[in-house]
């Protein structure tokens, strides 16, 4: 066991409370690849903290999915968006704030393919992971491709909790 873990979790609460902040400044890419690296330890142990809010039994290693690339989404039994890490807005322009309480479909248009939104709703359904590449839409309309790789979150007593979605721009 880490011995600075409650340390890092009480930093990771501390971050995921606060907002973005930009720098007034453009040429600072060479800083960004380390920010966007602390932005995703900090949203690990956000999810991980949010995890044991909510009684998560962990089967699988967590942190082993998670890159500065990817976005967690985590959505409740009922498909509803509870939480998205900082990164979020880097991947498709929504600041996570703008999409809790949203169905997963805000990603969606009309390019998205049917057939795989279909075997995504049948996965959840049956409560089994999957993993799918969709077409998906930036905030201001562009599309993307989005690759998911999203399981089922269930507590000590089996009760679906949460599906846990890791995202990338494909």
């Amino acid at each position: 066991m880490n011995e600075f873990e409650q340390y890092d979790k009480a930093i990771a609460a501390q971050f995921a409370r606060q907002k973005p902040m930009k720098a007034p400044l453009s040429f600072w890419d060479c800083l960004d690849e380390a920010e966007a690296r602390r932005i995703a330890m900090y949203d690990v142990y956000a999810v991980l903290a949010f995890g044991e809010r909510h009684g998560w039994v962990i089967e699988r290693n967590v942190e082993s999915l998670i890159t500065p690339d990817h976005v967690m989404v985590v959505t409740n039994p009922q498909v509803r968006i509870v939480h998205a890490t900082r990164n979020m807005t880097r991947m498709n322009g929504y600041l996570p704030e703008e999409i809790i309480g949203a169905s997963p479909k805000i990603f969606q248009g009309p390019g998205t393919d049917v057939n795989t939104s279909a075997r995504i709703r049948q996965a959840i359904s049956d409560r089994r992971p999957f993993e799918e590449t969709v077409i998906n839409y930036y905030k201001d309309g562009r599309t993307y491709d989005c690759h998911i790789k999203a399981f089922p979150m269930f507590n000590s007593k089996g009760e679906l909790m949460h599906f846990i979605a890791f995202e990338t721009a494909a």
